[in-house]
């Protein structure tokens, strides 16, 4: 059971049973949201907007719609993509409210006046509206749709958006100065399965030896929520996260917490020993044995800087930064 600390300190406390359901979550305590409360408790489900649509929780009476959510966008002045908290739109706010009361009479309680529902926008901007068009961009020109430009898109994405995306692709070298796609550089980084500049950086490793490191740092990359912290034991999960930390960066963190991994088995028990995401970690072993497949056939040599811990993180940021 979920317990919030702000949350004992609501009248009748004891008589409640709080389940939260998001997307990172264990699947075994996400199914915990389909079961029925304990006898003489009331069950309140704590929810991102996972459950606006994605499933139906049965049992629903009443919903408490705060008006926000997070959305990846990109930020206007710095153009790095982010999860930002943003208002919702009204298409959403009626979807939420369509929670309550399926199998009988519920209500939904807005946390913001009638007059700031009228000022939100009728629907939800559409994803390619909002965030890095790099990667779609590249995909576009592995189809053969050179003229980006004058592509008929469903949602046509701003012109600014467009412009950074495809000056990503030319200092990466995927395209050149016609915005075609490079050969062999390019082809390959539409290939895998990465982002544009985590394509480029495992494509390049093998030639500053130390594409084994790149492989498993690439794979984490594409994990979310890699550290727990179970509501109870915060405390004893950021001691444990520290252990692993590197001072020299995120990404080497990152290795450090797959290479122990590895090491100890790639066992559940040594995960929640150790509060990293055993289903998350999983992942990432799936997407290395993925990126190497690849590595393979692009004929890149695997080799291994064995723990120099300068050459990976001086790699990491010359392929991160772009001229």
């Amino acid at each position: 059971m979920w317990q919030g600390e702000e949350s004992k300190k609501l009248k009748g406390y004891d008589r409640l049973w709080i389940v939260p359901i998001y997307g990172a979550l264990p699947f075994k305590e996400q199914i915990k949201v389909f079961d029925s409360s304990p006898s003489g408790t009331r069950k309140v489900t704590v929810a991102t907007n996972i459950a606006e649509a994605s499933i139906t929780i049965p049992g629903v009476v009443y919903v408490i719609d705060c008006g926000f959510v997070k959305m990846r966008a990109l930020h206007p002045d710095t153009g790095i993509e982010s999860l930002m908290i943003v208002p919702i739109s009204q298409a959403s706010a009626q979807q939420r409210s369509g929670r309550a009361g399926r199998i009988r009479p519920g209500k939904a309680f807005r946390l913001y006046p009638e007059s700031e529902f009228d000022k939100l926008r009728a629907f939800t901007v559409p994803e390619i509206q909002r965030i890095h068009l790099a990667p779609a961009l590249l995909q576009l020109k592995a189809l053969g749709i050179n003229n980006v430009l004058r592509f008929h898109y469903l949602s046509r994405p701003p012109a600014m958006s467009m412009s950074r995306g495809l000056e990503l692709l030319l200092a990466l070298g995927a395209i050149d100065e016609d915005g075609k796609l490079t050969s062999p550089l390019g082809v390959q980084m539409a290939e895998l399965p990465l982002p544009p500049m985590h394509a480029k950086a495992l494509l390049v490793s093998g030639s500053l030896h130390c594409s084994e490191e790149l492989l498993s740092i690439m794979a984490m990359l594409q994990v979310q929520d890699i550290f727990v912290s179970p509501f109870g034991s915060k405390h004893k999960a950021e001691i444990m996260k520290r252990k692993f930390s590197v001072e020299d960066g995120d990404h080497l963190t990152m290795l450090n917490v797959y290479s122990c991994f590895t090491e100890a088995g790639k066992t559940q028990r040594w995960c929640a020993e150790h509060y990293v995401n055993y289903k998350g970690l999983c992942r990432a072993t799936e997407i290395r044995a993925q990126l190497l497949t690849f590595l393979r056939r692009f004929k890149i040599p695997i080799v291994s800087c064995f723990g120099t811990v300068e050459c990976v993180s001086c790699f990491c940021c010359w392929s991160f930064i772009v001229k």
